[in-house]
């Protein structure tokens, strides 16, 4: 069987997994009646207590407990960090707008939910996964007098796509799969406009996603007409327009008129990460695949024909590696192969557009019994790319792993955990000043392995000789 032909059969598997999760009952009662979404308290309520408020990603509200049964498991085990917070979640429908402008879909929900709960001044502390942060942002920077930030203590966010996906731009999706076996098929399984598609386009929470572009025109969602046979339709345009950025640099904004393109005056992804007044209160956690193949873990369950949603994930990280971006001398690049299946390491981390806007890692090939054509990803330093507080990387996590943690599970809750402590009882002033840090959270390190890229030596970011960087 062809590589292509493998990775992409797999891809079937994962996007079901993780866009069509059927909708659970409780007590009779389907989760998406109305009356079920809101603020869930999870532990004892106390006015000594910060209130601690869990925001779940994409079609998470189908899944039992929103996801964060893990991380609800941890806490009720230890009591030092139960006694300080108040544990919420934020249940709501993802099928509805983010709400970019702070005053529509789920960012007003959120917003709404704790003028009612917790009134209009007591502090709050936000821990997001996935679509979870950018509602969070939006509640933070546009909701009512567009200042709910100046009561978050901190937001931590898991993997949260803050300049969107690749994969939420039906298009660029489409690309991808053109000229690889199957596409045909492919494309028609995957792209439509209803739920019976693994990628509903009709579906505006989901189609909220896309890419903002921050890599620009030079580098970015590159301008392509194409031919393919899909349920969208055979001719396609792809442009900055599938992201809902007009850009007067290409020839031309077109965009299919089949597609959804988000209603501009609900805000957009650009827009609202323009504001960068809360850029110190936040923490970031992103995952990546060290290396792209079809060894490892996937190969292992392949072999064993054990098709998880982790095995699945790191196929769809190497569907999001062969996205391609316009070069700036028009040739194809690839700048999204550091991914977690469904996020970039570089949205993950909200970076900054460097002047050369030059890839966030070096690839090397790596041969070796269990690897076909694989890639080996050093990540290098970007930490003066970086717009937030602290980045943390996690080596090998895919996107699920990011709200469930990954061997025993429980060191990665007590890493997030100490990164919540920092941000809740840091000094106000702080805030206001800081130098964004970068580390890696050492037990997802594959051992052995090289990971960041310090001059002339590969180390992991938080050992390197001389860089003043150290993990928790």
């Amino acid at each position: 069987m062809k590589k292509h032909t493998v990775i992409l059969s797999m891809l079937f598997f994962t996007l079901m997994t993780i866009f069509s999760v059927p909708t659970k009952m409780t007590d009779g009662v389907a989760l998406a009646d109305e009356e079920f979404f809101g603020l869930v308290v999870e532990s004892d309520q106390s006015p000594d207590r910060i209130p601690l408020i869990l925001v779940h990603g994409d079609n998470s509200f189908k899944e039992d407990e929103d996801r964060w049964d893990i991380f609800l498991n941890w806490v009720s085990e230890h009591d030092a960090f139960s006694s300080r917070y108040e544990i919420w979640r934020f249940h709501h429908n993802t099928e509805k707008l983010i709400g970019y402008d702070g005053h529509s879909g789920n960012a007003k929900e959120l917003g709404d939910a704790i003028i009612a709960q917790f009134g209009q001044e007591r502090p709050v502390l936000l821990l997001a996964h996935s679509r979870g942060g950018l509602v969070s942002r939006s509640y933070m920077t546009r909701y009512g007098e567009g200042n709910e930030g100046n009561r978050v203590l901190g937001l931590v966010t898991l993997a949260t796509p803050h300049h969107g996906s690749p994969a939420a731009v039906p298009d660029w999706g489409l690309l991808a799969i053109s000229g690889k076996d199957h596409e045909d098929d492919l494309a028609s399984y995957i792209y439509g406009y209803t739920d019976s598609y693994e990628v509903n386009v009709s579906d505006i929470g989901t189609m909220g996603l896309g890419w903002d572009n921050f890599d620009g025109p030079e580098n970015g969602i590159p301008y392509r007409q194409f031919f393919l046979s899909s349920d969208l339709g055979d001719e396609h345009h792809l442009s900055v327009m599938d992201a809902n950025m007009e850009n007067p640099m290409l020839e031309t904004n077109q965009s299919d008129a089949m597609l959804y393109l988000p209603d501009r005056s609900f805000g957009t992804l650009d827009e609202m990460n323009r504001d960068a007044r809360y850029f110190g209160r936040i923490i970031a956690y992103g995952g990546y695949d060290t290396d792209l193949g079809i060894g490892g873990a996937a190969a292992l369950n392949w072999l064993n024909l054990s098709f998880t949603d982790h095995a699945g994930l790191e196929v769809t990280t190497q569907f999001i590696a062969e996205i391609p971006s316009r070069g700036s001398t028009g040739e194809d690049v690839f700048h999204y192969m550091a991914n977690d299946g469904m996020v970039p390491l570089q949205s993950a981390f909200f970076l900054k557009k460097d002047s050369a806007n030059e890839p966030m890692f070096t690839v090397e090939e790596d041969k070796n019994w269990l690897s076909i054509e694989s890639n080996k990803i050093h990540l290098k330093d970007f930490t003066d790319r970086m717009n937030f507080r602290k980045a943390v990387i996690c080596p090998d996590f895919d996107h699920l792993n990011m709200v469930e943690g990954k061997f025993d599970r429980y060191d990665f809750w007590e890493h997030v955990a100490a990164s919540l402590d920092e941000l809740a009882y840091m000094p106000e002033e702080e805030k206001q000043r800081f130098s964004p840090v970068l580390e890696t959270f050492e037990d997802s390190m594959p051992q052995g392995s090289d990971i960041i890229e310090a001059g002339s030596s590969g180390c992991f970011i938080n050992t390197c000789p001389g860089s003043g960087l150290f993990g928790l």
